[in-house]
């Protein structure tokens, strides 16, 4: 899995980024820098390069260092918002994004493509089924 050496790097890491964190402001609704039309569409092209792809489980420990604990239930879980997010571009019916809120992934990448991977299986398994007729055994 990861080496030692890496694991304690990583530790480090996220706790310098929980002390940074600490001292930002939280998003806001209605916040001016979200009501430019192009700052979306910028955000999820960089987010879906794959020079940026930052494993998905140092993203989780960021998202669990920034929510206090009393707040954890009532908030949506990563997966979650990432699908949302991404929503605004790939909009899928709410039952989709249902289905998926617990997913992992590697990154982002993979997570957002395991989304459209999963159905096609399924899909696939669905017509596989009716081809053989074990569909309506």
């Amino acid at each position: 899995m990861i080496q030692e050496h890496k694991r304690r790097f990583l530790d480090a890491a996220l706790s310098r980024a929980q002390e940074f964190a600490g001292g930002l402001v939280q998003f806001e609704e209605g916040d001016s820098i979200f009501s430019l039309p192009w700052i979306p569409f910028s955000l999820m092209r960089d987010f879906v390069r794959l020079e940026n792809q930052i494993p998905f489980f140092v993203l989780e420990n960021l998202y669990e260092l920034s929510i206090l604990a009393s707040e954890a239930e009532d908030l949506p879980s990563l997966t979650e918002l990432i699908l949302k997010f991404f929503d605004h571009t790939f909009s899928r019916p709410e039952a989709v994004l249902e289905k998926y809120k617990n997913l992992g992934g590697k990154h982002l990448l993979d997570l957002f493509r395991s989304t459209f991977v999963q159905d096609l299986k399924q899909s696939k398994k669905f017509l596989k089924m009716l081809i053989m007729g074990s569909f309506f055994d």
